[in-house]
């Protein structure tokens, strides 16, 4: 019985942490369209948050504390999906050029 409450009690937390990455980074994306835009791109937002619980999820998995894992998938949030994509394409067009 004792395995259980502690299983149930780890997922309970594991279940906080990538709620709290998705809502640090939703919440940063939208400031920042507002900011950028004028308005808001909810689109964006969402997806910064998932990307924020997918890095969150990866750095986990590499057994990097917590705290600094969602340090840096919300940074991923701020930063947007845009300047991912971007980011992600400056890099394999530098690789392909050489």
């Amino acid at each position: 019985m004792n395995d259980i409450l502690t299983y149930l009690s780890e997922a309970w937390l594991h279940a906080k942490v990538a709620a709290m990455s998705f809502v640090m980074a939703t919440l940063m994306a939208v400031f920042r369209t507002k900011a950028q835009r004028g308005r808001v791109d909810l689109l964006e937002s969402i997806m910064c948050g998932l990307f924020a619980v997918g890095i969150w999820s990866f750095l986990d998995w590499f057994s990097i504390p917590q705290t600094v894992s969602v340090g840096l998938a919300s940074a991923i949030g701020y930063f947007g999906t845009h300047w991912l994509a971007d980011s992600i394409k400056d890099y394999l067009q530098k690789g392909v050029k050489k």
